[in-house]
């Protein structure tokens, strides 16, 4: 059974974004969803080496991306940590102190508000990954 999402962080700049592919709709919506699901891979990486806490690090090896789904208007990629370490995965998140090492709460929340999605996407666009 699949680990559920602890979080979900929506993206602005997804329309805009969608707007710079080109091909049929079915392309476009692969296409949109490998930017989705690299630009999901990149923030995951930043939570696990830069901001996530590091005890036993348990909770560091459990983060994973999931999908992209898409529906008929949405494309979505969850970002998770858990398994082993769900039970204070959640709690780690989001308790606001001090962390050896840099490491910081809102270990996830924080890459992912700092990345800039439409500027991602026209470089995946660029160099050719979608």
């Amino acid at each position: 059974m699949a680990q559920k999402p602890l979080f979900h962080i929506e993206i602005d700049g997804s329309a805009q974004a969608a707007r710079k592919l080109r091909g049929s709709r079915e392309d476009i919506v692969k296409q949109f969803e490998r930017g989705l699901r690299l630009s999901g891979e990149i923030i995951m990486g930043e939570a696990r080496d830069i901001y996530v806490p590091v005890d036993t690090g348990t909770l560091k090896s459990t983060g994973h991306v999931i999908g992209p789904t898409t529906n008929k208007r949405t494309s979505i990629v969850d970002l998770a940590f858990g398994g082993p370490a769900a039970s204070y995965a959640l709690e780690v998140h989001e308790t606001n102190k001090a962390y050896n090492n840099g490491k910081v709460w809102k270990y996830l929340q924080t890459p992912a508000q700092k990345f800039p999605f439409e500027e991602a996407m026209q470089k995946f666009i660029d160099v050719g990954l979608i």
